[in-house]
């Protein structure tokens, strides 16, 4: 296959997701290999036990919302290097509806914007 076949390949792979999610999911990635390097875990292929020490982690500080985007963007480093994605083992999988149950997923309503506050 010529370069510019290849080229073409890889900007179609690239434009499959949004650059916020291509950012995203950059950001995310850093963050799970800088805590695994801190930990002395493999980032990849990452084992069972080493997503939920991670994960229990997180619960404390973020939001479910957060932490399942986390797990989306590790399970994508995993698809892109042929890797099974971490999430599918029952471990995880259990945790992460622990993680659901005890922190919730209930969005925080934001405050209305009242009449006055607006410019006339």
């Amino acid at each position: 296959m010529n370069k510019e076949k290849l080229e073409k390949i890889k900007l179609y792979i690239q434009n499959s997701k949004s650059m916020n999610t291509q950012r995203s999911y950059a950001s995310d990635w850093r963050h799970f290999t800088e805590w695994c390097k801190l930990n002395g875990q493999d980032p990849l292929p990452a084992s069972a036990s080493t997503i939920c020490l991670y994960l229990s982690e997180l619960a404390t500080t973020h939001k479910y919302s957060t932490i399942k985007r986390r797990v989306s963007s590790i399970n994508i480093a995993h698809k892109f290097k042929h890797h099974l994605p971490p999430s599918k083992e029952v471990e995880v999988q259990a945790l992460l509806e622990g993680i659901k149950r005890e922190i919730g997923i209930r969005q925080e309503p934001k405050k209305a914007l009242l009449l006055q506050v607006l410019p006339a």
